[in-house]
């Protein structure tokens, strides 16, 4: 299962070009009472992290002695199929009927 931010993530990846990892700041704007910048960023590398984990995404970015600096996202084909599927709208059932128009039974 994933979290909220973790399919806000996966939504915002859906579009067919890598995605600049900073947009994903924007889940946090809908909250009345956002957890401070440090507390946002670090929930969202979490996220990414275990995305990645899961082979869901794959991550570009740059490294540094002390850190690895995500700079783009995008998801990988296994991760487009299950994105499609969770957010796959319910099919209605489809019913043919068969009339007969015009044909009647020969006595």
């Amino acid at each position: 299962m994933f979290s909220r931010l973790q399919r806000y993530i996966i939504r915002e990846l859906l579009s067919p070009r890598p995605v600049v990892a900073d947009v994903f700041v924007k889940y946090y704007s809908r909250f009345q009472h956002p957890p401070k910048k440090a507390d946002q960023q670090t929930s969202i590398t979490r996220s990414l992290e275990r995305l990645i984990e899961q082979g869901m995404i794959i991550a570009l970015g740059r490294k540094t002695k002390e850190k690895f600096f995500i700079e783009k996202v995008r998801l990988t084909p296994l991760g487009r199929t299950r994105a499609k599927k969770l957010f796959a709208q319910p099919q209605l059932p489809f019913i043919i009927k068969h009339t007969h128009h015009g044909h009647s039974k020969k006595s």
